[in-house]
């Protein structure tokens, strides 16, 4: 599964997921996203249904490169807290990125961006699979 496809299967995707962990082991060629991903639910009156986050641990297996653009320096990118994100497919029509990623990608292996709204920049990863386990 990629990413986006993951991304598909949860009520709004990764927008305004906050980020909390992330560990990247490069023996077993894995990255784990400790998220708080918000699932609520935008057509309730009722505020804390609408407001509704989840906590769930992404794993990115079969790792293939995990790229993070430094952070805009007009942004309080040093203050301590979850990093505020929203995810996509990267498509090969992309407009000229701020770096240059590794390609052509392996057979099978998808690309993605994450935005890092607190740092205004983007992680980039490609990997092989993505899967999603709920925490709470």
């Amino acid at each position: 599964m990629t990413l986006e496809e993951l991304a598909d299967t949860l009520p709004n995707g990764f927008h305004d997921a906050e980020v909390r962990q992330l560990n990247i082991d490069y023996m077993n060629r894995e990255a784990r996203l400790l998220l708080d991903v918000w699932v609520g639910d935008l057509s309730t009156k009722d505020s804390e249904l609408r407001e509704r986050y989840r906590q769930a641990e992404v794993k990115l297996s079969g790792l293939v490169y995990w790229v993070i653009e430094p952070p805009d320096a007009r942004y309080a990118y040093g203050k301590a807290g979850t990093l505020w994100i929203d995810a996509g497919a990267l498509e090969s029509d992309e407009p000229q990125l701020a770096v240059k990623l590794p390609e052509p990608l392996p057979p099978g292996a998808f690309a993605s961006w994450i935005f890092v709204q607190d740092w205004n920049s983007f992680m980039h990863v490609a990997a092989m699979d993505a899967s999603i386990e709920w925490k709470d």
